[in-house]
């Protein structure tokens, strides 16, 4: 099952906040946003059963050959592939806010045959914000309206990889202090915080509360 590189096109990012709106450096990291459109697992058809995105700062130039791509750090937790032709996306986070980095993409099917490379965008990190709004923005996309997604970070970050989260208070969903540091890298987010953003989006839509760090 040969993967079509062609279909997978990474473009600009949205922009993800504003320095003028961040009230501290302790509250703001640097990011991007990646979008591109979903490749097939057999040729233009299907679903590809996962994906590989790499990056390198400016400095380094574009990631056009397969010894850069290898040697490119790699972002952990991407999105499961969307059928072909369908739009998928990644914030990729702990960057430096103003710098330039060259970005790059694989697709792979079941069989770990992986397609061409992507191009390869140069995209400036901008400015995150924590915690403005109300909670629930767990996957740090932007935005008051939580989604699966959401759930799905929170799950991976208490059970899974335990990978950090972008902005801890975002997922306090219960508002029982897990942003707090001195509560250990997880501060207290339990099961709890995901039940309610369960309730949140499939049983009773019941509102997020306020964010607050």
């Amino acid at each position: 099952m040969v993967l079509v590189g062609g279909l997978v096109c990474l473009v600009s990012p949205q922009i993800l906040g504003e320095e003028s709106a961040v009230a501290s450096p302790e509250a703001a990291t640097g990011g991007v946003l990646l979008k591109w459109t979903a490749p097939g697992d057999d040729g233009y058809t299907g679903r590809a059963a996962g994906y590989d995105v790499r990056y390198q700062p400016m400095a380094f130039g574009p990631l056009n050959t397969e010894s850069e791509w290898v040697a490119a750090a790699r972002v952990y937790g991407l999105p499961f592939p969307s059928q072909s032709g369908g739009k998928d996306s990644v914030l990729i986070l702990g960057l430096v806010t103003g710098a330039g980095y060259y970005f790059a993409l694989k697709s792979y099917d079941e069989a770990n045959n992986y397609s061409p490379l992507s191009n390869s965008p140069l995209i400036v990190a901008t400015l995150m914000e924590c915690c403005v709004g109300k909670v629930g923005n767990v996957n740090g996309q932007g935005g008051d309206d939580p989604t699966l997604s959401d759930v799905m970070v929170l799950v991976d970050h208490l059970f899974i990889t335990g990978r950090s989260l972008w902005c801890p208070a975002e997922a306090d969903i219960n508002q029982s202090g897990g942003a707090d540091p001195q509560q250990g890298p997880n501060g207290d987010l339990t099961l709890s915080d995901i039940m309610l953003l369960v309730d949140h989006l499939f049983v009773s839509g019941a509102p997020m509360p306020d964010c607050i760090q």
